[in-house]
């Protein structure tokens, strides 16, 4: 018997608007709340990936642990299978190789996802995907202006890196994982492989950009271990490159 479509929650928002452009209108039950009740008739046996929540400066962080239990709640009356819900790498400290028994958040927001992580359930199951930094939904590439970034540099020369996945790769990583005919771990990073320097992102796309002297409270590097998400899915190591990267993000947008 063929699976329902996953229904996707926070569809309207800039990740959800990617997935919906690489996945197409029929490729999942789309629903953010200006279309109705987004958690209203949920299909038996069916996933559902919650990309709904809060970031700083736009609402209660607290919030976020709210959206996780009503959704699960939600997916356990309606007999569903599987709740993805969207996490973040910001539960983790600097450094690299983190794996998904390293979180220690320094922020509000890491807080805040870290709290949402420990809803749980007997009757569905629940996987928080850490998702690290998307091209287009960032700070940099989805930011950029007419000016030229400043990226913070240190005496090495290296300017911050982080871990990054392209539109087209986490929606083949996500569908991947819905689909997924195996129970998932409670947590998941989830990125492509390695670590990028975001100069070298801006150079990929042609931007230029100005150095200005790392702070002493700048973070150089936040890398994810994804042998986990490895595991499950096959992962390229050419997609966590700057261009490669970059073409993903320029597709997407065009």
């Amino acid at each position: 018997m063929q699976r329902p479509l996953p229904v996707v929650t926070g569809a309207s928002g800039r990740i959800g608007r990617m997935l919906r452009a690489l996945w197409g209108e029929g490729g999942a039950d789309w629903r953010s709340r200006r279309d109705g009740p987004p958690l209203a008739a949920l299909p038996v046996g069916g996933t559902l990936l919650c990309l709904a929540g809060v970031v700083p400066g736009a609402g209660d962080l607290h919030d976020n642990a709210r959206i996780a239990e009503a959704t699960v709640r939600a997916a356990e009356a309606a007999g569903m299978r599987r709740v993805l819900l969207l996490s973040s790498a910001a539960v983790y400290p600097a450094g690299e190789g983190l794996r998904e028994e390293d979180a220690a958040p320094a922020s509000d927001y890491g807080r805040a996802k870290l709290a949402m992580e420990a809803v749980r359930s007997v009757a569905v199951e629940v996987t928080a995907l850490r998702l690290g930094n998307v091209a287009g939904a960032d700070a940099l590439l989805g930011r950029l202006g007419d000016a030229a970034p400043r990226l913070h540099v240190w005496p090495d020369g290296r300017a911050p890196r982080r871990s990054y996945v392209g539109p087209s790769s986490l929606a083949r990583i996500l569908r991947a994982l819905a689909d997924h005919p195996a129970a998932l771990p409670p947590v998941l990073n989830v990125a492509a492989p390695g670590a990028v320097g975001m100069d070298a992102l801006l150079d990929a796309a042609g931007r230029a950009w100005e150095p200005v002297p790392a702070p002493p409270d700048a973070v150089p590097v936040v890398a994810l271990d994804v042998a986990r998400l490895a595991a499950l899915v096959p992962l390229d190591p050419a997609e966590g490159t700057a261009p490669e990267i970059v073409r993903q993000w320029r597709e997407a947008v065009a």
